[in-house]
């Protein structure tokens, strides 16, 4: 399955061409995928959001997914629900085999959407959103585990500002001018 964002019909211009250059940089697709670590659903949530603003668009045909009318609220209220589901006490952490995996998956998945959205190869961004994905996994399990034993704060305090990390830099990774 292609899943491309909807291409332009206009040639973009120098500008843009060199925003979406800027966006699909090597470190911007290993940030997203450090954010697919901490909370797997955020990235291509705010991908899906960005293409559906016409912030993020690619060359490619077929199937056109995180365009899709539907796909940026599915996305964002997938991403509420991971919101949610993480303060739970029943929730298996991250460092688990699925659930690790699952990051793995999207983070390359992300990467892969950001390089091509930017008109590079996507093999890069496979490997560096899945890298990014894990090393986010490892350090935001490690991180948050620090703060709650230095702190004393309470797991979900700490997994909502985990949340709000993580939305910070996503948005930084695909904003048009960092």
């Amino acid at each position: 399955m292609n899943l491309a964002l909807r291409p332009s019909t206009r040639a973009p211009s120098a500008r843009a061409r060199s925003t979406e250059s800027r966006r699909g940089s090597l470190p911007r697709v290993a940030l997203l995928g450090a954010v697919t670590g901490l909370r797997s659903q955020v990235s291509l949530a705010l991908l899906a959001r960005a293409a559906r603003a016409g912030r993020v668009a690619a060359a490619g045909s077929g199937p056109r997914l995180l365009d899709s009318r539907p796909a940026a609220p599915l996305l964002l209220l997938s991403m509420a629900g991971e919101f949610v589901g993480d303060k739970l006490p029943m929730t298996s952490s991250r460092l688990d085999r699925g659930p690790l995996g699952s990051r793995l998956v999207l983070g390359a998945l992300a990467g892969a959407v950001l390089r091509r959205s930017a008109g590079a190869s996507m093999a890069p961004g496979v490997l560096l959103g899945a890298l990014g994905a894990g090393a986010g996994a490892w350090a935001g399990y490690h991180a948050r585990a620090w703060a709650g034993r230095s702190t004393g704060l309470a797991d979900p305090v700490l997994g909502a500002a985990e949340d709000l990390v993580a939305l910070g830099l996503a948005s930084y990774a695909l904003r048009d001018d960092a």
